[in-house]
């Protein structure tokens, strides 16, 4: 049942392909080697389209989501972090304060692992992905379905 704030959507979903046993997914945004490359896909991506969902609002819910019931939670946590801009701030400032609230919020952790972070308003770094990696296991900024349910 939707709420008055909620939305309908139709998501797309990253669908499976052997191919991503051997080869990462990737999509690129740029022509490389000039566009004379023998292989010159642009992407080896194939989406399917979900069924109608509804995105929920939770705001002023956000107290019913716990990490044990949903797998996430919400907290309001000021920081001393001034400008998200400045790597050096993030990293020894607010990387640090996340690592002690996983701490203070999950009972029991040994260990923090920082897999990765992003700034997405950065413009002038750019992160290439090693497409030829014969690791499959990639961080898709998609929503991915296996099936499995």
């Amino acid at each position: 049942m939707c709420q008055p704030h909620d939305e309908q959507a139709v998501l797309n979903y990253l669908e499976w392909q052997k191919l991503y046993g051997t080869e990462k997914p990737f999509q690129l945004f740029s022509v490389v080697g000039g566009g004379h490359l023998p292989d010159q896909r642009t992407t080896n991506l194939v989406f399917k389209e979900g069924e109608v969902e509804t995105i929920h609002d939770v705001r002023g819910t956000e107290s019913q989501y716990s990490l044990n019931k949903q797998g996430f939670t919400f907290r309001i946590y000021p920081t001393r972090v001034h400008d998200f801009g400045v790597r050096d701030e993030v990293e020894n400032v607010y990387l640090p304060e996340i690592e002690e609230l996983l701490r203070r919020e999950v009972e029991g952790i040994d260990q923090v692992y920082r897999w990765h972070y992003l700034n997405r308003q950065r413009k002038d770094e750019v992160t290439l992905l090693k497409m030829f990696d014969s690791d499959p296991e990639v961080e898709a900024k998609l929503i991915f379905k296996d099936g499995n349910e």
